[in-house]
């Protein structure tokens, strides 16, 4: 038994539209809920994190921001829930980024996806995607790439088999 059978997949988890992605492929995942004051402050608890920057509004506007800015894991996470309510957490396989500008109180994350490469093994289906996440204004966020894997597409042995669109 494979790690993808293994366990079986939530409802609304599309494996498939994963393994039909090809180089040059984009898509967009856009996140219903703005970063929040209360999100940053339950953030800082659990993660230890309380640098004046991401929960005391006095501190970050002497320190020349408009207010609090989100705290850069918490963005990176963010970023991954929206993967990972579109696709399982197994199917991440790795991910890099690169934090380009602070997340303000109030903004709604989207990441941007385009497919660079493809790797189909007996094992797996691997895609690595150049991946951007941006606010509302269209200002970058942070940027990186990510690879997803999921089970090989099955490919059929007979070629009258095949069903063309």
């Amino acid at each position: 038994m494979s790690w993808w059978s293994s366990v079986a997949e939530p409802d609304g988890l599309d494996i498939a539209a994963l393994s039909r992605l090809v180089p040059g492929d984009s898509f967009v995942l856009r996140d219903d809920e703005p970063v929040t004051r209360l999100a940053l402050a339950l953030y800082a608890g659990g993660s230890g994190d309380h640098h004046p920057m991401h929960v005391d509004s006095d501190f970050a506007r002497a320190h020349g921001m408009d207010d609090v800015i989100a705290h850069g894991m918490y963005t990176y996470a963010r970023m991954l829930r929206m993967v990972t309510g579109r696709w399982s957490q197994r199917a991440l396989k790795r991910c890099r980024v690169r934090f380009t500008s602070p997340v303000r109180v109030g903004a709604r994350l989207t990441l941007h996806a385009t497919t660079q490469s493809v790797v189909t093994t007996p094992a797996e289906h691997e895609v690595t995607l150049s991946v951007t996440l941006s606010d509302a204004n269209g200002a970058t966020k942070l940027s990186g790439e990510m690879v997803l894997a999921c089970p090989p597409p099955q490919f059929e042995t007979n070629p009258s088999q095949r069903k063309h669109p």
